[in-house]
């Protein structure tokens, strides 16, 4: 969140086909406003993680423990 400057719904909803780990970007279509909705350049450090959890990903790179077909809900929260 830190590393991109992103919410923590827009980090929980991040898919695999939304990061760019060769072009070294992540597109954010889920944000509050238009300009939410944007394409963000990645650090060296929020590249590493993305790229580790895009190898573990079926869709969302940060799944529910519970149900790995739903992004997190919210920060403290997985049913």
């Amino acid at each position: 969140m830190l590393e991109a400057g992103m919410r923590p719904e827009e980090v929980y909803r991040i898919r695999r086909e939304n990061v760019s780990v060769a072009e070294n970007r992540l597109f954010n279509p889920y944000g509050k406003t238009k300009a939410a909705r944007r394409v963000i350049a990645l650090t060296a450090a929020a590249r590493g993680v993305l790229a580790r959890r895009i190898v573990e990903a079926k869709d969302y790179l940060f799944p529910c423990e519970s149900d790995s077909t739903r992004p997190v809900p919210k920060a403290k929260q997985c049913p």
